[in-house]
C-alpha cells in the first residue's frame, strides 16, 4: 500500500457535460424514476483525460501492491457492479464515474486479487444509493491510499528485516491490527515472490543510501511516484529525517512524465517517417501523459512544473519532436475551456 494525494482538477471526461458526466447523471435518473440499476457501463474512465490524472496521482505505480508497472488497470475501488459473493447487492454503481473512486492498479491486484470484492468490517451495513450520503463512514476492510494516508500509520517493517516482511503499525489497537493483517492477506503483500523480491531491493537500497549519507536520494526514493516508495519514508522517518514536500514531488514526477512523453513522441515520428500509422491506443497514451502534465501544472503551489516544461521545451533540440509537444498542448487547452 502506498500514500497517494488526489488531485482536484476538472477534467473534461467527468464533468458534468462530459461524456463520463452525462452517463452518471443519465443512471441516476433512470434509478430514481424507475429504480432501475445499470448493468452495463462504457469505459469513459479510459478515456486519456481520465488516465492522465491518474498518472498525475501514481505515476506508473500500483495502488495497492506497490510495484511499478508499464501496464496498468484503472481501478474502481468500490465496485461499479455486483459485489463479489452478494449477488444480490447491486454494487456502487453511482460511482461508476467518479474520479474520487478511481486508482491505477497492476492487472494483478485488480483483476485477480481485487476484482469485485470488497469486504466490510465484522457486522459492517454496506451502503447504498439511498444512504450514500453515509459513504465516508462506511466500515470497510480495505484501506483507501488517499483516504487513509499517511500509510505509515497502518504498516511496519522491522529495520534488520532483510525480507521486508511488513507488519501492523505498532500501536494500533486490536481491531486495528487485526484489519491490516486482513490487508495484507487480501493482496498477497507478504507471500507474493515478485512483490517481496522487489520491497527487499527498495529497502536495501533504500539503507544503504542513507548509510552514505546520501539524504537526496532517500527523500527522491520516497516520493508517491516511486515503487515501494513506503521503504523509502520508513527508512526516513526512523532516521528522523524531512520527507519529500508536494512541491518536490510534482516537480520530480513530471520530469518523468516528460520523458515518457518524448519518448512516445519520438516513437510516434518514427513511424510517420516510415510510412506506418501509429496505434490508436499509443496516440490515446500520448495525450495521457499530456493530461497528466497539465494536471500536476494546475495543481501545486508556485510554478515548479511549469518552469520544468518551459526548461525542458527550450532545450529539446529535435524541432519534429518540439512542433509536435507544442500541438499537443495547444489541443489539451482547447479541451479544457
Amino acid at each position: 500500500m502506498r500514500s497517494l494525494s488526489r488531485p482536484d482538477y476538472p477534467i473534461p471526461t467527468l464533468v458534468e457535460s462530459g461524456v463520463g458526466g452525462e452517463k452518471r447523471n443519465a443512471h441516476r435518473a433512470a434509478y430514481s424514476a424507475e429504480g432501475t440499476v445499470p448493468d452495463k457501463f462504457e469505459d469513459h474512465w479510459n478515456k486519456p483525460d481520465v488516465r492522465g490524472l491518474l498518472h498525475a496521482m501514481q505515476g506508473h505505480v500500483c495502488a495497492y501492491c506497490g510495484l511499478e508497472e508499464r501496464t496498468l488497470d484503472v481501478e474502481h475501488f468500490r465496485p461499479k457492479g455486483a459485489v463479489y459473493g452478494e449477488d444480490d447487492t447491486p454494487g456502487y454503481w453511482w460511482l461508476a464515474y467518479e474520479a474520487s473512486n478511481y486508482f491505477f492498479g497492476c492487472p494483478a491486484c485488480n483483476q485477480k486479487r481485487k476484482s469485485k470484492k470488497f469486504p466490510l468490517l465484522a457486522n459492517a451495513t454496506r451502503i447504498t444509493y439511498e444512504t450514500r450520503e453515509r459513504l465516508p463512514q462506511e466500515e470497510r476492510v480495505l484501506l483507501d491510499p488517499v483516504k487513509d494516508a499517511p500509510v505509515e500509520k497502518w504498516f511496519h517493517l522491522e529495520w534488520n528485516d532483510p525480507t521486508c516482511k511488513l507488519l501492523p503499525a505498532p500501536g494500533l489497537d486490536a481491531s486495528d491490527e487485526s484489519r491490516i493483517e486482513d490487508v495484507i492477506d487480501f493482496f498477497n503483500l507478504n507471500m507474493d515472490a515478485v512483490v517481496r523480491r522487489r520491497r527487499s531491493a527498495a529497502y536495501e537500497k533504500a539503507v544503504r543510501t542513507a548509510e552514505l549519507g546520501n539524504w537526496k536520494e532517500v527523500r527522491r526514493l520516497a516520493m508517491r511516484h516511486y515503487e515501494h516508495s513506503f521503504i523509502a519514508r520508513f527508512v526516513l522517518l526512523e532516521l528522523r529525517q524531512v520527507l519529500p514536500t508536494p512541491e518536490e514531488e510534482a516537480e520530480d514526477l513530471a520530469g518523468h512524465l516528460w520523458d515518457d512523453m518524448r519518448e512516445q513522441v519520438a516513437e510516434i515520428l518514427n513511424l510517420r517517417q516510415r510510412g506506418k500509422a501509429p496505434a490508436r491506443q499509443d496516440l490515446r497514451q500520448l495525450e495521457s501523459y499530456g493530461w497528466a502534465l497539465v494536471v500536476l501544472q494546475n495543481q501545486v503551489q508556485g510554478d515548479v512544473v511549469g518552469e520544468l516544461l518551459a526548461r525542458r521545451l527550450g532545450a529539446e533540440q529535435d524541432p519534429g519532436v518540439r512542433e509536435e509537444i507544442l500541438k499537443l498542448f495547444r489541443k489539451l487547452c482547447v479541451g479544457v475551456q
